[in-house]
This record gives C-alpha cells, sequence and structure tokens, in this order.
C-alpha cells in the first residue's frame, strides 16, 4: 500500500496575522510521524505544503484508490474552512 502525509500550514497569509505557531505545528507533525511510535514514515512519504495555493493542495489529493493519506492542516481558518494562500477564498474541509 502507498502512504502518503499532507501536512498544511497556512501561517502566513496576506491580510492575516502571522501563526508561527503553525510551522511549528507542521514540524512537529513530520518529526512524530517520522518516529517509529508514529509509523516510521520516511522523507518521500511525508510532504510538506508552506503556505500553498489551493491548486497546490488539489494536485496533492489527486492520488491512486490504493493509498492511504493522512492529511494535518494548521493555521488559519475561516467559517469551517481553511484559509490558503488566496486569502479572499477558503477551501472546504466538508
Amino acid at each position: 500500500m502507498i502512504r502518503k502525509a499532507i501536512l498544511i500550514e497556512s501561517s502566513n497569509v496576506k491580510g492575516e496575522n502571522d501563526l508561527p505557531g503553525a510551522r511549528l505545528d507542521v514540524q512537529n507533525w513530520a518529526n512524530f510521524l517520522k518516529s517509529d511510535l508514529g509509523g516510521a514514515w520516511g522523507d518521500a512519504e511525508i510532504r510538506v505544503l508552506r503556505t500553498p495555493y489551493s491548486s497546490d493542495v488539489d494536485a496533492e489529493l489527486k492520488l491512486p484508490s490504493d493509498c492511504y493519506c493522512f492529511v494535518a492542516f494548521s493555521g488559519h481558518g475561516r467559517n469551517g474552512s481553511v484559509v490558503l494562500n488566496e486569502h479572499l477564498t477558503s477551501y472546504s474541509i466538508a
């Protein structure tokens, strides 16, 4: 089985306050996933997206049907959605 971790941090979005804790969250997730307790994921299995556009997230989520995908987000949110680099739009998590 293929596995992929997508770690998204949206800490520095135009028009919003910087969230340095979001950058730390993503680093902590990566460290955990690489640990034995976290599943001993390899570097090639973990993709970190830093303040991405929605098109970047969409591209990473195009996965084969036999792929196990773990997604974690830390950053700005609004009305049940996450805020990505397009600061006026939000990416629905529903």
